[in-house]
Formats: structure tokens, sequence, C-alpha cells
């Protein structure tokens, strides 16, 4: 494997990381400057609640597919797995954003949601070895 081949390779994976903090950057602009602060506010406070849950349930599936020499689940045992989690996790983030009264809860559940049936694609494609899709699918 030239260099070349690593540094571009490393380059279309951080353009694509860098691309989403950018997207999360002015996704925070925008809902500071149409809804206000205290709307940023919520959302921050949306996510704090939401991320550790999201840690618990949605486990580490890339790693472990990576890493899975013998090949002893299908993508579908992860897909339908972390389907199932879904739609368990539905009723709970329901209640979380009735409870504090904070629709957030509802629209960073979903993004999250496709955020995590994305993940498991890039996971096959990079133990696959194809990098250069595995970054692409993020713009």
């Amino acid at each position: 494997m030239s260099i070349f081949s690593i540094f571009s390779k490393s380059f279309f994976l951080t353009l694509s990381t860098a691309l989403i903090a950018v997207y999360q950057f002015c996704l925070t602009i925008f809902i500071s400057r149409q809804q206000g602060v205290e709307a940023l506010g919520s959302y921050s406070y949306a996510i704090a609640i939401l991320n550790p849950l999201f840690l618990l349930l949605y486990q580490s599936y890339r790693v472990h597919i990576v890493t899975d020499i013998k090949e002893i689940y299908s993508p579908n045992d992860f897909f339908n797995n972390r389907l199932f989690l879904t739609v368990i996790f539905l009723p709970i983030v329901i209640l979380l954003s009735l409870y504090f009264q904070n629709a957030f809860f509802i629209l960073i559940f979903f993004i999250k949601s496709i955020e995590g049936f994305v993940d498991l694609i890039i996971a096959y494609q990079n133990k696959n070895k194809d990098i250069i899709n595995s970054a692409k699918i993020n713009f």
C-alpha cells in the first residue's frame, strides 16, 4: 500500500468527520438564531440525556462487525437487533419528551436512529476495506 493511498483514504475519513462537525455546528447556530437561546438549551439538554442512552442501547456493533473473523452473524442479525432496540426505545423517548416537555427528544431520537443504521453500513464497508465509499456515505 503506497503512502498516497493511505493519505487519500484517511483524508476522506477525516473530511467526512469534519463535515459532520460542521453540520452539527450549523444546526446549533440555526437553532439559536431561529428559536433563541432557550430552545438551544432544550436541544443541548435533550442531547445530554439521550446520548448515554444510545451508547448503552446501541452498543458498539461497528467494532464487533469489523473484528468478526469467523463471520458468525449476518448483517441482518445486527440490523434486526438494532431495529428491535429502536422500537423498544421509542416509547421511552416519547415518555421522556412528555415528562420534560421537550420536543427535541423525538427529533434527536430519529436522527440518532438513522445514524445507528448508517453505522452498520459503514462497519461492513470498513470490514470489506472499502474505506473510500465508507467516507462518502457520510456526505
